[in-house]
């Protein structure tokens, strides 16, 4: 769960720039790595139900998104 730790460490900072669509792509990059993504995905949809209100806005479509080939 070090991207659910990640994410709260950098709500304070989001909402304030560029940045955010950075961290959006690198976070996407992450979950959808060919090695890990899969298991990242499962894990964070797992404990979804979990996550305060605006992680589970922020991931749940790119736990949605289907692994391009």
């Amino acid at each position: 769960m070090r991207i659910v730790q990640a994410l709260h460490w950098l709500r304070d900072t989001m909402g304030q720039g560029d940045e955010d669509e950075i961290l959006i792509r690198r976070l996407n990059a992450i979950l959808h790595d060919q090695d890990d993504g899969r298991m990242l995905r499962a894990d964070l949809s797992e404990g979804l139900p979990t996550l305060p209100s605006w992680m589970q806005s922020l991931l749940n479509p790119m736990l949605k998104e289907q692994v391009s080939s």
